[in-house]
């Protein structure tokens, strides 16, 4: 499992319909693991006007490093 790009978001069809769907399997994961608050911030903070990238997001919001973050994701997925 790993987070959608832009491009993949940006290509038509089957590229585009597997990165939302694995936006929102990250996304359930996210307010699973640390609340649905949690996940508006992080969708603030990786969205909003002046946006840091997503590492910088997920490390911010999450406390966490994103391999921390994928990791934990990957497991849950699989649990």
């Amino acid at each position: 499992a790993v987070l959608p790009t832009d491009a993949d978001l940006d290509t038509e069809g089957a590229t585009r319909s597997l990165a939302y769907d694995r936006a929102w399997w990250f996304s359930r994961f996210v307010a699973d693991r640390y609340g649905p608050g949690t996940l508006r911030d992080l969708y603030l903070a990786a969205c909003g006007i002046g946006h840091p990238d997503a590492d910088t997001a997920i490390r911010t919001v999450l406390g966490a490093d994103i391999r921390q973050v994928l990791s934990a994701w990957r497991a849950w997925l699989a649990g």
